[in-house]
């Protein structure tokens, strides 16, 4: 009877400890993704103070504020990993997406991005301004002359050569991008990407979970 005992208890130790495994797993799961309250207040979608609006309703109930630097290889990743399937949510009027400049020091070109990126903006067409610059990053950045460069990808996507180099050589977008940067800096933001829902910061493990829990936290709220 001892060692039945014996091999009972081990059985239901191993049956407790896998348990507890399952457990982890579905805890860790849960929390691939959390949620930091922001440090200051994020503007609606519709405002102009800061930020490039690259789809979803202007008055949207909520907002993803992505902060990043077109010169930047994670950013760059982020765009092809999830940014389609996040404008398909923001098609979908589920949320808005608003793109922050906050470019990093190393990367000098990163500046001069966001302001064609803004021109474009300010023109009307900025996320396929926005698109354009994602999608020719790799060329781009590896110039000594990016400018050119960058201005011929925006002209295919439905802006003048001559607007472009004429917006960027009056520092129309200065200002805005200024605004991005204080924004950045009061919100503490020390690395791109960073990604904000609503009023929180994600911080996340994989861009899979991140396009999970946008998905899912956007469905959840939009129907309580």
């Amino acid at each position: 009877m001892s060692g039945v005992n014996t091999f009972t208890g081990t059985m239901l130790l191993a049956a407790s400890i896998g348990g507890g495994w399952l457990v982890g797993v579905g805890v860790r799961a849960r929390t691939a993704v959390r949620e930091r309250p922001a440090a200051v207040a994020l503007a609606p979608a519709g405002s102009t103070d800061a930020g490039i609006r690259l789809g979803g309703p202007v008055k949207a109930t909520h907002v993803l504020h992505v902060f990043g630097d077109y010169e930047c290889p994670a950013c760059q990743a982020l765009e092809h990993a999830a940014g389609d399937s996040l404008r398909v949510l923001a098609s979908a009027g589920r949320l808005a997406i608003v793109y922050h400049h906050a470019p990093l020091s190393a990367h000098w070109r990163g500046p001069l991005a966001a302001e064609v990126a803004y021109c474009g903006a300010l023109s009307g067409v900025g996320p396929q301004v926005h698109d354009a610059l994602v999608a020719t990053a790799g060329v781009w950045s590896a110039s000594e002359d990016p400018v050119p460069l960058m201005i011929d990808a925006v002209v295919r996507r439905g802006l003048s050569a001559d607007s472009v180099a004429g917006c960027v050589a009056s520092g129309r977008a200065e200002g805005r991008i200024e605004a991005d940067q204080r924004l950045a800096a009061a919100l503490g933001v020390t690395a791109v990407p960073a990604v904000y829902l609503d009023s929180a910061r994600l911080e996340f493990r994989s861009w899979a979970a991140l396009l999970r829990h946008v998905t899912r936290r956007t469905a959840l709220r939009r129907h309580r």
